[in-house]
């Protein structure tokens, strides 16, 4: 299915909207330019309206639901493919180790 099939059809229900959001983060997550806006983009609709359903839904703006999907991708990568961090990383889209492990540090302790 192409980006521009997970397009919502007008008015379709946020469910299916948010579903579209998880499946576009999961195949674009690991590309850097893939954010927020570019999400919204793709999917056809204004940020502030996906970031109004992701809150509903998950409790996060589209901004930390990717970072959280990224983080989480990370971690699998390293488990199951015993990839070093900073490959992981970057596979995740962090464009550096720096940025990966201030958003990890942020995530996991809090800082």
């Amino acid at each position: 299915m192409s980006d521009a099939a997970l397009r919502r059809p007008p008015g379709p229900n946020p469910r299916t909207l948010i579903e579209s959001l998880e499946t576009l983060i999961a195949r674009r997550l690991s590309l850097p330019e893939c954010d927020p806006q570019d999400l919204a983009r793709r999917l056809g609709v204004d940020l502030a309206e996906l970031d109004l359903i992701a809150e509903v839904n998950h409790g996060l703006t589209v901004s930390e639901l990717l970072l959280e999907r990224r983080l989480e991708h990370v971690v699998t990568l390293i488990r199951q493919e015993q990839l070093a961090v900073e490959t992981a990383a970057r596979r995740s889209g962090f464009t550096t180790l720096t940025s990966f492990l201030r958003a990890f540090d942020a995530r996991y302790s809090g800082g």
